[in-house]
């Protein structure tokens, strides 16, 4: 985070990028590391030292001549002057790369401005206020973590408490402890995460601690699941969580984070549908009976951000399944471009962003 502050300082355009994890395939990861390297333009990488070689040797591979340096306890060489990074105000300020889950990452550049007027919708769909602190261990090579809980935070004057999601994954107890601790406002987790902490944390790790003045319990990056919220506000009712403290969020790197979320204080709404009718006629039909495979259970994901607009396309009739698109002031226009991929513009000819999601 302080790396990533200062090359924002230095008026540097930065973009976070995740370390090779042991259960990754090495070959993939740099395949994916050198692609963002050569598509981002990179001129400087920081990174850990026991990446350090590693980086360098890949670098290397692809004929890069970005000056790789190694943190903490080095300093960077070669005449680096703030000068030669900065940037106009209305350019790029940070890149955001997708996972790669369905093939090479797709770059996207966000502007000062786009993170300006995404940062006050996004605070004020949640009433986020200056000195109000917001805790997760999303990792800020994910919009989640990077957007809304870090920059779009300090943008509006609010304080990210950032954990170390290895840290998390060993003893989440530990977040709860920070929230009770440190007077936190709301935690923004992916659902998964919420049910790890339903079966993991034990009751002699948490004794004595209260949740109840935590705003919200931010959902994002998955969809949301009713088996979750049940979960959840069932193992730890004792320690204050409520209901109407769940919340769910929908949102995309493309329109720089967020999209849509759920009105605080109000429980979420899930709806029982008829699968057959979902899947086979596009259609998402309330359905009272049938259980198990007859039937899909999904979450509101609340209301647009101001500033959003969303449509389903080709229809305006409720409850016909389609494809989700959005626009923004603060959408991007084009991805950047990848070495050996051609993206097809994210944009429909009248404007709208394209999210390749589904919803009604």
């Amino acid at each position: 985070s302080l790396g990533l502050l200062g090359a924002l300082g230095a008026g540097a355009v930065p973009t976070v990028l995740s370390y090779p994890s042991p259960k990754q395939n090495q070959s993939a990861f740099f395949s994916m590391f050198c692609s963002v390297i050569q598509s981002s333009g990179a001129r400087w990488l920081l990174c850990a030292t026991d990446f350090f070689d590693r980086a360098k040797e890949a670098l290397h591979s692809i004929g890069s001549e970005c000056v790789c340096v190694a943190l903490p306890g080095s300093r960077l060489t070669g005449g680096f002057t703030p000068a030669d990074l900065a940037t106009s105000a209305d350019g790029p300020m940070f890149l955001q790369f997708s996972s790669g889950t369905m093939g090479a990452r797709k770059g996207v550049a966000i502007s000062h401005e786009m993170l300006r007027q995404h940062s006050q919708s996004f605070a004020k769909s949640i009433a986020l206020e200056p000195n109000d602190k917001i805790v997760s261990w999303a990792p800020l090579y994910h919009d989640g973590g990077l957007v809304r809980c870090f920059l779009s935070a300090l943008s509006v004057g609010a304080v990210p408490v950032l954990l170390d999601p290895f840290e998390w994954l060993q003893n989440p107890a530990f977040l709860f402890r920070v929230i009770q601790d440190h007077s936190v406002d709301y935690c923004y987790q992916p659902n998964f995460a919420y049910s790890y902490c339903a079966m993991r944390i034990r009751d002699e790790e948490i004794t004595g601690v209260d949740l109840s003045h935590l705003r919200a319990f931010l959902f994002g990056a998955e969809p949301a699941r009713l088996r979750t919220f049940d979960e959840f506000v069932q193992r730890f009712a004792d320690h204050g969580v409520r209901r109407a403290q769940l919340q769910v969020a929908y949102g995309m790197a493309e329109n720089t984070c967020g999209v849509s979320q759920t009105r605080l204080g109000e429980e979420v709404r899930f709806e029982r549908l008829d699968r057959s009718m979902f899947g086979q006629h596009n259609r998402a039909e309330v359905t009272a009976v049938g259980s198990g495979e007859d039937v899909v259970v999904v979450a509101s994901c609340g209301y647009p951000l101001e500033g959003v607009s969303v449509r389903i396309r080709g229809t305006s009739v409720d409850r016909v399944v389609g494809e989700i698109e959005v626009k923004s002031d603060f959408q991007i226009r084009e991805y950047l471009s990848v070495p050996g991929s051609t993206w097809p513009s994210p944009l429909t000819d009248d404007g709208w962003l394209r999210t390749e999601d589904l919803g009604y």
